[in-house]
């Protein structure tokens, strides 16, 4: 008899120590996944960690209070309305626990500059304030990071230098920028639709960036592939089809955060298949040689932002060097149409608002002698000629006002590892930017 008492006092002081336990861990699960502890803040942007963090709180929450409610009832069915009981309150709980704690960041379908915000325009882009009508005529510089160009100061941005050389040259203009990094056509024609609705402009001036504008336009994500997703524009039948994410939509985001949370993981899965599933409207990409045992050319190797480049992924030609290959591709002969319709609809869209379109590219020192050749990229092969590169663009700026300005000075780059112009040649760049708008300017009676 005494062995029997002693024996459920062991087993009653084992089940309180595992109830202890399993409660110890619901509130090390609950504090892992609220994000009280600042260590965990960037679980805000990790919605399956947390949902599995809230999941053991409930698990262990429910664990230890059965254990605890359970001595006290033999029955069977007891025991089970019990453990069920204490599941539901477990999980009411943590669904009031995640109400009260939980900060969600919201998916948005865009990005904007990641400047300071002091540093950020009314439309969320790096650069000063325009005024809705001040009587001077008004450029709009469109374009991606060149025009953002994060590595000076706003009195050196792009925007600033050619608003001074304009004045210099005795038209009192004001120069608005939008653009961010990452942004093709696509983004920029969404951007410059919001500016007309609130402003207007005498010339739009579009930043073309030929190693990256045509691959930002084809895909549904930024870098890296299956990325941040974006809005994004799709041929059907040689016709634009409307992207079918809202650019600046926020989705997966119910009032109920624990229902966000479900949204945000099933949604998180999605995003980062989105551009495996975009492949399917795109005709088929360049290959790598099969079997190639000729001379090769290391220069892909050797560029200063290499690093960079292997987040990039040639295979599906969203890459810096997919505009390289010979000869261009069923996916690149693709983009280059796409890209040509999105101008279009950009150009359309200032004339409907009494603008002119104008899009220059300042075209970087060639790196090769143009020669088509076999390069290597990890490990790979591939025929590409630098020269195709002008090619492309020929292809795209036929029928536009099209102003190529190529960079002249020797030491142009940002560093050894930002292949962005550098302050010296951002200036030299809008001087003669200037030069080609005063021209269009004075001809429209914008002096």
């Amino acid at each position: 008899m005494q062995e029997e008492v002693t024996s459920e006092r062991r087993r009653k002081g084992a089940r309180r120590r595992v109830a202890t336990v399993c409660l110890i861990l619901s509130g090390m699960s609950l504090v892992y996944s609220s994000g009280l502890v600042p260590t965990f803040e960037w679980m805000r942007y990790d919605p399956t960690a947390r949902i599995v963090g809230f999941l053991l709180h409930t698990v262990f929450l429910a664990a230890g209070l059965g254990l605890l409610l359970l001595k006290r009832r033999p029955d069977f069915r007891a025991k089970v309305a019990l453990a069920g009981a204490a599941t539901l309150v477990a999980f009411a709980l943590n669904i009031a626990l995640v109400q009260i704690f939980v900060e969600m960041a919201s998916i948005t379908v865009r990005w904007r500059s990641e400047a300071p915000r002091e540093e950020l325009n009314e439309f969320g882009f790096r650069g000063r304030s325009v005024a809705p009508t001040s009587g001077r005529p008004v450029v709009v510089l469109l374009g991606d990071s060149q025009v953002e160009a994060m590595a000076g100061s706003l009195a050196q941005m792009p925007e600033a230098r050619l608003e001074h050389h304009l004045a210099e040259m005795g038209i009192d203009a004001q120069v608005c920028s939008l653009g961010a990094a990452g942004y093709g056509q696509d983004q920029q024609l969404l951007a410059l639709r919001e500016y007309f609705e609130s402003r207007s402009a005498d010339v739009v001036a579009l930043w073309f960036t030929p190693g990256n504008d045509i691959w930002n336009n084809l895909f549904p994500t930024h870098l890296p592939r299956n990325g941040p997703p974006k809005p994004t524009f799709r041929l059907s039948e040689d016709r634009l089809t409307p992207p079918m994410l809202e650019w600046g939509s926020r989705n997966f985001t119910s009032p109920i955060k624990a229902v966000a949370l479900v949204q945000r993981a099933h949604s998180r899965a999605l995003f980062h298949r989105r551009d495996d599933l975009w492949e399917s409207f795109l005709p088929p990409p360049g290959k790598a040689l099969v079997d190639y045992n000729g001379p090769v050319d290391g220069t892909w190797e050797d560029v200063p932002n290499h690093l960079s480049l292997i987040v990039e992924h040639l295979e599906s030609e969203k890459s810096h060097f997919s505009i390289w290959l010979t000869p261009p591709s069923p996916r690149m002969s693709h983009a280059i149409r796409l890209t040509r319709l999105l101008l279009e609809e950009i150009q359309g869209l200032a004339k409907s608002n009494g603008a002119r379109l104008v899009v220059f590219h300042a075209r970087q020192p060639p790196r090769t002698d143009g020669a088509e050749r076999v390069f290597s990229l990890s490990g790979k092969y591939y025929r590409a000629s630098e020269s195709q590169i002008e090619e492309t663009v020929d292809r795209i700026a036929e029928g536009f006002d099209w102003i190529r300005l190529p960079v002249r000075l020797e030491d142009w780059r940002v560093s050894e590892i930002d292949s962005h112009l550098n302050l010296a040649a951002n200036d030299d760049t809008m001087r003669r930017l200037a030069a080609e708008l005063r021209t269009r300017m004075h001809g429209s009676g914008g002096d």
